[in-house]
């Protein structure tokens, strides 16, 4: 029984298990007559919904609206109940549901367009896990007779074209985490795997793009290779004084001190103290040569 003094709006629903074939889903119902209208009851198969309008004709006036032919082609969780409309102050009673097999008989081209259903229905959050799944409900489906594919709605279609479209995007993504992942730990050696990520990064959709999870690493990896790089620079200039140490190694020695100043201190921090050491020992050493 229901009642409310404002607007009536709710739905309740049932799953059950059903086995293939044909199925009626019925109900009675009375109550206040108003000037509303929107009650169905309805039963749901694998995304098919099926319903059954009703109204109210006051007390004792039973409806008995019922769904015939509800056809279930494989066995599936089914999903029946009411949705009740009412106007303020309106209330009635429901009672006596009943769902019942009418026939076993289920042709060919039913029941295969039902197994296709169930395998898309199935599908849910699209996952690279899901990959087998979604590509065998596409091939499936792909494999139907024209007659199946009729019985699948649209709507059930366009679930299967969405996942699809995201699995691809995952994938898509997937590939170029792969490659973000594959560049490990940064060295000079490495700018070839960072170009390459950052080249299928940028070859990406924007969609695609949206799907990559190690973007923030590649950005990283990038910044660590310049890094290097410039320390580099500075190594090969500190390389390049001669020994020995003579007045005239002093330009390439203050060439060398004023790449290395100019470093970030991240910089800095890359190149290597045996080089650092290097350095500081030919300023040293010039010193003492200009003293002679």
């Amino acid at each position: 029984h229901f009642w409310n003094a404002a607007k009536i709006d709710f739905t309740v629903y049932q799953k059950v298990t059903l086995e293939p074939g044909v199925y009626t889903f019925t109900g009675y119902f009375q109550g206040d007559s108003a000037d509303v209208s929107g009650s169905y009851i309805f039963a749901n198969v694998d995304g098919d919904e099926y319903n059954e309008e009703f109204g109210f004709d006051g007390y004792t006036n039973w409806q008995n609206p019922m769904i015939q032919d509800i056809t279930v082609g494989v066995k599936t969780e089914v999903q029946v109940g009411l949705h009740i409309y009412h106007g303020a102050g309106g209330w009635g009673t429901c009672d006596d549901f009943y769902m019942y097999k009418t026939s076993d008989e289920i042709d060919e081209a039913t029941a295969a367009a039902a197994a296709v259903k169930k395998q898309i229905n199935a599908i849910g959050e699209v996952t690279l896990a899901k990959k087998m799944a979604i590509d065998k409900a596409g091939t499936d489906y792909e494999a139907l007779s024209s007659e199946a594919k009729t019985k699948i709605s649209q709507s059930i279609v366009d679930v299967l074209t969405a996942a699809q479209a995201e699995l691809a995007l995952l994938e898509a993504a997937d590939t170029v985490d792969k490659l973000i992942e594959a560049i490990g730990t940064v060295t000079l050696i490495s700018e070839g795997d960072i170009t390459a990520a950052r080249a299928a990064y940028k070859e990406l959709s924007a969609e695609a793009k949206a799907k990559v999870t190690k973007l923030d690493d590649l950005t990283g990896a990038e910044a660590e290779l310049e890094l290097l790089k410039e320390a580099a620079e500075v190594e090969n200039l500190i390389g390049l004084i001669e020994e020995p140490i003579i007045v005239d190694s002093e330009e390439a020695i203050v060439a060398a001190r004023t790449a290395y100043d100019a470093l970030s201190d991240e910089a800095k921090e890359k190149v290597s103290g045996e080089k650092l050491a290097a350095l500081e020992a030919a300023e040293v050493a010039l010193a003492e040569a200009k003293i002679d």
